[in-house]
């Protein structure tokens, strides 16, 4: 039996070799994935963030359960808010949603 690209048996009987494909091809990312969780995301941040994260760090234990609650509603409400004015930002930019009109004359 031939060999197919993942190096697994080609068979016309089952979707084993199929299967397998997929297995060795999950492993591979959850292998690199897990290399890139390794590495610390503060790394890369400017010393400024590093600084406000650690005191937002110090701040956020001492908070009480109802708090936190309610911090994390505020902050995922503003990752939202983020989200929505960056899109707006690269629609208006890139000129997505515009006549053909409206384009030449800006």
């Amino acid at each position: 039996m031939p060999l197919d690209r993942c190096g697994t048996y080609d068979s016309p009987f089952a979707h084993g070799s199929l299967t397998m494909c997929y297995i060795k091809a999950i492993k591979r990312i959850s292998v690199s994935c897990t290399k890139e969780i390794e590495m610390d995301p503060r790394q890369n941040m400017p010393l400024e963030q590093q600084f406000e994260l650690r005191r937002f760090e110090d701040q956020v234990r001492h908070l009480s359960r109802e708090e936190a609650q309610e911090l994390l509603i505020q902050l995922r409400e503003s990752m939202l808010l983020q989200a929505n004015t960056f899109k707006e930002i690269i629609k208006e930019s890139w000129g997505i949603g515009k006549d053909f009109s409206e384009i030449l004359e800006s």
